[in-house]
């Protein structure tokens, strides 16, 4: 019954019984001799008007409770007791459970229409019905497979159903639902919200089933649903250190198809919020936005980027994770920074200190990077692979070289260590070519060729200049103030000649002196980066290390060569990829788990990759948080470790762009495909695909055919029996008919 409430109206079918009572007429005995001789054929009469008075009264009750129930629209089962039990249908749910099934629209979403249509399936099917229901999520999984008497155990199975961070993979659920015919009828149902991304993999692809009875039941917003979108981006660096500041930036989509739209931005930052801003979009229009957060803490914290609810909330944050260091650890390598003061390494630290005790006007980057910097000052005796594996970058501050420390270094370079190598008067330069700059084997060539030191440091007026700055490399980046001159008073009098290969794409220069010969390169060694300076870090043969452009110069060269952490992990994985972990040796012993957003524990397996070890997280299905907790199992191993990453939507834009009808059929090569489109509250979403169906039609001829029949009846009656008043409703003078009637 579609419209119960209506039945309330069904006492009105006794109005006609209740005229009838009323107008019954009431006998009087006369006792006229004349008229005893009629009194055998009124009698026999009379009794034909009272059951002819009953009929009619019956057939006017019946018109008023057929016109309540035809207004209620009953419907009535298809008489499954005609079908014998060995001809069950064989029916195969399809539940679209893509990311944009959680538009909303009237406060429900798609997915819970879908959910509805499916329940309204699943009891209505009988009990020798064979039903499968299929997932289309990120990948086709059959929830159930077996006959319709279990309705409870698919009813719950629809009811957990929750929406996927990708779009759905209907070509994999099709396949499962027409994979095989089981016998009896064969009926499939697509429930979706016709996506356009989604249903845009079905191209091309051949019609299967062609005898089974196609059901699409479109159970997309039914009104125009305007949406903004952050879809990205992922920190540029996932080195978070404290006291550093994070550059982070934000791309916010409009799916709004006819008017601008302001909206506040919120950074949240574990559940606090840590900054804001304004932005201000046109239809369609997509804009990036940036900020700087600096964190307080170490430790993995759970980010994201935030927009007021709309009718998609699902994409209205942006997750990620921020791994924050508690500093960078500096190995600064001199020869004996504690008894030697004009060492190399008391110019190299009191440079990357002195922003701290800086008066006057202040740097606040340099600050805010010397504040982060733990400086470790060892002797070349001291370098062992443990301080290589704790420190972030090293400076080898006029170190002589052999071939333990050259394997060393190599190494450390090799694994995405970064050094910066200031040579002074202690250097051999060919100790430096042999043991430093040439590759892996004797007979390789040098990267660069670096050759013993001209000039006179003794010669004030022999000296050259520093020119040919490249402002593009990070690390000079910060010289890019037009209205200063840096270097200008900057006077080699004795450097180291280096030399470059001609094509080398794996070193770059990045100072030139007058003559135009190298005065500060890059040199890519593995996965690291080696910074080499012709010229010391002492004013013994330059005057640059006095000068302001020295530190900034260090600062920078420290941030730039910072290797990975020990343990690192990206900050944002898409959603449905591996997340990888990388470990460095130290681990090979380490238990790694990862804890998914539903706090399901996941134990990870390490395996060797080189000189590192690999681990990675294969379920990232869920949109969410992520921790990785590496605990170590060996006495030489590092502290215990959390890292964190986040999943994220697979969203590409913000216009929930769907398909229509017509090519919906197409897709799926279905010309005679029976569509159905319903409302959040329309009940037609769960009756039209029920055993059930309406009986309206049939009580409106019911109708027609009691109103023929009483009319019929009320005409031909004869219009008065003697000794009685006319009785109502009968038609007049109509004796001949009735005198037949009555025999």
């Amino acid at each position: 019954m579609l419209n119960p409430y209506l039945l309330l109206f069904l006492p009105l079918a006794l109005a006609p019984v209740l005229l009838h009572l009323m107008t019954l007429q009431r006998l009087k005995t006369v006792e006229i001799s004349t008229f005893r001789f009629l009194m055998d054929s009124y009698a026999q009469q009379r009794r034909k008007l009272r059951w002819l008075e009953w009929l009619l009264m019956a057939l006017r009750t019946g018109f008023v409770a057929l016109v309540v129930m035809t207004l209620a629209r009953p419907v009535i089962e298809k008489m499954p007791w005609l079908t014998p039990a060995s001809a069950g249908r064989d029916v195969a749910i399809v539940l679209d459970t893509g990311l944009t099934m959680s538009a909303r629209t009237a406060g429900v979403s798609s997915l819970d229409r879908a959910k509805a249509a499916a329940k309204a399936i699943v009891e209505r099917l009988g009990p020798a019905d064979r039903v499968k229901i299929i997932r289309a999520g990120d990948k086709a999984t059959v929830l159930v497979d077996r006959f319709a008497h279990d309705r409870k155990a698919m009813l719950d199975a629809i009811d957990r159903l929750t929406t996927c961070t990708t779009v759905a993979h209907l070509p994999a659920a099709l396949d499962e639902a027409t994979a095989e015919s089981r016998g009896g009828k064969r009926i499939i149902y697509v429930i979706s919200d016709l996506g356009r991304r989604a249903w845009s993999s079905l191209e091309n692809r051949p019609a299967q089933a062609a005898d089974a009875q196609w059901v699409l039941m479109d159970v997309s917003p039914t009104q125009p649903v305007g949406n903004l979108a952050i879809v990205g981006d992922a920190p540029a660096s996932s080195q978070a250190v404290v006291g550093l500041p994070v550059v982070l930036s934000a791309t916010v989509v409009s799916g709004w198809r006819d008017k601008s739209v302001d909206a506040v931005v919120s950074l949240i930052v574990d559940d606090q919020q840590a900054g804001q801003f304004n932005i201000s979009l046109q239809p369609g229009q997509r804009q990036t936005r940036t900020m700087s957060f600096t964190p307080t803490h170490d430790g993995p914290l759970r980010c994201r980027f935030e927009l007021p609810a709309d009718a998609f909330p699902d994409d209205d944050a942006y997750l990620f994770s921020l791994n924050v260091q508690p500093h960078l650890e500096v190995l600064v390598v001199s020869a004996d920074a504690a008894t030697k003061a004009n060492d190399d390494g008391l110019y190299v630290r009191a440079a990357l200190e002195s922003p701290l005790s800086a008066r006057g006007r202040l740097d606040v980057a340099q600050q805010q990077l010397a504040s982060a910097l733990k400086i470790v000052p060892i002797t070349p005796d001291q370098l062992t692979p443990a301080f290589l594996d704790e420190a972030h970058a090293v400076i080898l501050a006029d170190v002589p070289m052999d071939e333990a420390k050259g394997r060393l270094l190599r190494d450390y370079l090799t694994n995405g260590g970064g050094v910066l190598a200031m040579p002074g008067r202690r250097v051999g330069a060919q100790h430096y070519v042999s043991d430093l700059l040439r590759p892996r084997g004797k007979d390789a060539k040098a990267a660069i060729d670096m050759t013993n030191p001209v000039g006179d440091p003794d010669d004030e007026h022999a000296f050259t200049t520093l020119t040919a700055l490249d402002l593009t490399h990070p690390v000079l980046r910060c010289f890019d103030d037009p209205r200063q001159r840096y270097f200008a008073a900057a006077r080699i009098y004795r450097h180291f000649p280096l030399k470059l290969p001609e094509s080398d794409d794996a070193s770059r220069v990045l100072m030139r002196y007058a003559d135009r010969a190298p005065a500060m390169v890059e040199l890519r060694v593995g996965a690291g980066k080696l910074l080499l300076t012709s010229f010391p870090a002492s004013p013994a043969w330059s005057n640059v290390p006095l000068k302001p452009e020295f530190v900034p110069l260090l600062l920078r060269s420290v941030e730039y060569l910072r290797r990975m952490p020990r343990a690192a992990v990206a900050s944002v994985v898409p959603p449905g990829e591996p997340a990888v972990v990388t470990l460095t040796s130290r681990w090979s012993h380490a238990q790694v788990d990862a804890v998914t957003p539903a706090g399901q524990t996941l134990p990870l397996t390490l395996h060797r990759d080189g000189d590192h070890f690999v681990a990675a997280v294969l379920q990232t299905d869920e949109k969410g948080p992520y921790i990785v907790t590496i605990h170590p199992r060996a006495s030489d191993a590092p502290e215990e470790v959390k890292l964190g990453f986040a999943v994220n939507l697979d969203t590409q834009d913000a216009t929930l762009a769907s398909i229509d009808r017509a090519k919906a059929a197409e897709l799926l090569g279905q010309p005679d495909l029976a569509y159905l489109r319903g409302e959040a509250d329309d009940p037609m979403l769960t009756r039209q695909l029920a055993r059930k169906r309406e009986i309206w039609r049939t009580l409106i001829w019911l109708m027609f055919a009691v109103i023929g029949l009483e009319f019929l009846l009320a005409t031909l009656g004869p219009s008065r029996i003697p000794g009685e008043s006319s009785s109502p409703g009968l038609g007049k003078d109509r004796r001949r008919w009735w005198a037949w009637m009555a025999g």
